[in-house]
């Protein structure tokens, strides 16, 4: 299971001496594949009208409906993600880009989604992984995986990386929430430990996330293809049982769109905060 035994020592509870002796904080990194209620948390419903989807439109073909925008390596990557995505401060103003959108509702819509996404850390999250002050990513992250298509042409993927590789910090669990069913070449591969190279496939359906310990275990996409769309929000929390939060972890290192508003990984910026009763983590 994934847990921080080759993690280099930051000299606190997420280093070497820490995981090793701490067997909380070593199952609190094991991959774990959890559910949650649908109705009380309607992720899917939110983001769609964040969208501005029609409400019965099958997530799983958003590429049918959708456009792409190539990006500087080459890559297709679907607008949606891309419009999402820019939107880092959540005003809606890069939501606005279809001429009869209202700015209004676009706003409205970011702010149900939010809603439902701090309920969601506040009362899922936050307990699970130990209560006390949580910090939590500000603006979770949403991705398109559109199927390969003809001629060679496939989505952006994904290369194999661990998220210390794009400067976070070592006490970061990951949340990967899918919206639609996910399976072999649509969904995200990982290995349950760090430099094992066991990579597998994370096949659940809308209903289930999965929790895991991405700063030190690979994960990687390949080429899609199932001929569906896996769309899927993401998010990093750290808590003190997790390994506990230090604000001036890689200060003043630039993070390309995460960068805007956020020069350093602290709360205001890439993360908010909640705080809720201690509790034993969920492990």
């Amino acid at each position: 299971a994934c847990e921080g035994a080759r993690l280099q020592s930051q000299g606190a509870a997420g280093g070497v001496a820490g995981a090793a002796a701490d067997p909380a904080l070593r199952a609190l990194r094991e991959e774990r594949i959890l559910e949650f209620d649908t109705e009380r948390y309607p992720f899917r419903e939110a983001v769609k009208r964040v969208l501005d989807l029609d409400p019965t439109q099958e997530m799983g073909g958003v590429h049918e409906i959708s456009k792409y925008h190539t990006d500087k390596s080459g890559n297709k990557v679907n607008s949606l993600q891309v419009m999402w995505n820019a939107d880092r401060d959540r005003s809606g103003r890069t939501l606005t880009v279809k001429p009869d959108r209202d700015p209004q509702e676009a706003r409205a819509a970011y702010e149900a989604f939010d809603q439902i996404y701090q309920d969601f850390i506040r009362d899922v999250i936050a307990p699970s992984i130990g209560g006390g002050k949580v910090l939590f990513q500000r603006a979770p992250t949403l991705r398109v995986m559109a199927p390969e298509e003809g001629g060679g042409v496939v989505s952006v993927m994904s290369k194999l990386h661990k998220d210390e590789d794009y400067h976070h910090q070592h006490s970061e669990l990951n949340f990967w929430l899918p919206l639609t069913p996910v399976w072999g070449g649509n969904t995200l591969w990982v290995e349950s430990a760090p430099a094992l190279g066991d990579f597998h496939p994370l096949e659940l359906d809308y209903g289930r996330y999965v929790r895991f310990y991405g700063n030190q275990c690979r994960h990687k996409t390949n080429s899609n293809d199932t001929g569906k769309s896996r769309v899927s929000i993401d998010f990093r929390a750290v808590s003190d049982a997790s390994g506990g939060h230090d604000p001036s972890f890689r200060k003043g290192v630039r993070r390309g769109a995460k960068a805007l508003f956020q020069d350093i990984f602290d709360e205001g910026g890439f993360y908010s905060a909640v705080e809720v009763p201690l509790a034993a983590p969920d492990a």
